[in-house]
């Protein structure tokens, strides 16, 4: 055989092969993933996540500045009205209450022997013995002791009520969030040195797209559970959705109250947070992945004799898996679950796809 003949049978053979396997791809039936839709009830829910928090809390500060000298509570402590929180290092106020209740004992003692002058005085004024001018003399000391009684008292009292700052005390029942402070730090009058619990009143605040926060009224119900946790599921109703949007986020804060009071959940845990924002008693819905061309002229592929066609359908653009459909199908239809999973070029020649038929 001579070497032309040879190439021109390798040539054979490759324009067979090429042929062959053209044919088994035009040929071949596609695998395409089916689902028959059906009419069942349907939540349109909003997912989120959001944060536990008190519905009410208090930040103490310190009315003085200072060195922490001791801190018998900390956090997740309960506290009482009045129960010490933290103290500071009060050994200058001591000393000048010290000094205060001092000048406020001589003067007191100064005030009680001008009082026992002016007796005897008046006394010997009556006898004739003590002139006028001294009896005058004896009432001016005793008015001034007196008055200097009154300055030193107001003093003294000063000196102890700058002395109390120095004890920082709780100023509603609750429970202790964070103590951002420890013993020794110094700290000034604008230092956070608790975060108070008012209560055990607790709410759940999520950040909601402004796109989807519209659609939010006060009153909706929601279901939410630990994240991670979901067989923990909690009941609650959105109480506020603030009318402004965060130029930060670009979302609204909603915030929501349990049904129940929850004490076993801590302020700062993760939830999830499923919003009910409609129910539809009898509805369609297909997986988000079955609509083609959800931004412009939607369909689905649905199932026909032969293979699948393109159906226009709308539905309800949702952030979520599977979308509602308003028109467009019908319960016992049959659709591709993807709508990419034909050849476009195909598609764009005939609108149908042979399909896989098997169920």
């Amino acid at each position: 055989m001579t070497l032309a003949r040879i190439i021109a049978v390798i040539v054979t053979l490759l324009v067979v092969a090429a042929a062959y396997l053209a044919w088994t791809r035009i040929t071949a039936d596609p695998a395409v993933a089916t689902e028959a839709v059906r009419q069942e009830k349907v939540e349109r829910i909003l997912a989120a996540v959001g944060r536990i928090k008190p519905k009410e809390s208090v930040t103490v500060l310190s009315r003085v500045a200072g060195q922490i000298a001791t801190m018998p509570v900390d956090e997740g402590a309960s506290v009482a009205p009045g129960d010490v929180l933290a103290t500071l290092d009060d050994r200058v106020p001591q000393a000048a209450l010290a000094q205060a209740e001092a000048a406020f004992s001589t003067a007191a003692t100064t005030r009680d022997q001008a009082a026992r002058d002016l007796d005897r005085v008046r006394e010997l004024r009556r006898k004739g013995v003590a002139t006028q001018a001294q009896l005058e003399q004896a009432e001016t000391a005793l008015r001034n002791a007196e008055e200097n009684v009154t300055r030193l008292r107001a003093a003294r009292d000063q000196s102890a009520a700058l002395l109390a700052d120095y004890t920082i005390r709780a100023p509603t029942a609750g429970r202790v969030l964070t103590r951002p402070v420890d013993p020794g730090q110094v700290v000034a009058t604008s230092t956070v040195i608790f975060e108070i619990a008012a209560g055990d009143a607790f709410e759940v605040e999520t950040d909601i797209d402004e796109t989807y926060a519209q659609t939010l009224k006060p009153g909706m119900a929601a279901r939410l559970s630990p994240a991670g946790v979901s067989r923990r599921i909690e009941t609650a109703k959105i109480v506020f959705i603030s009318p402004r949007v965060d130029v930060a986020t670009g979302g609204r804060t909603v915030r929501l109250a349990f049904d129940a009071p929850q004490i076993e959940m801590p302020p700062g845990l993760t939830v999830d947070v499923n919003i009910v924002v409609e129910v539809l008693e009898a509805a369609i819905t297909v997986p988000r992945t079955a609509i083609g061309d959800p931004g412009g002229a939607p369909y689905v592929l649905k199932q026909a004799p032969g293979g699948f066609e393109r159906t226009p359908v709308a539905f309800v653009d949702w952030p979520a898996e599977r979308v509602t459909i308003s028109s467009g199908l019908a319960a016992g239809d049959v659709i591709a679950t993807v709508a990419g999973a034909a050849d476009p070029e195909t598609l764009r020649m005939t609108d149908v796809i042979p399909a896989n038929m098997g169920q």
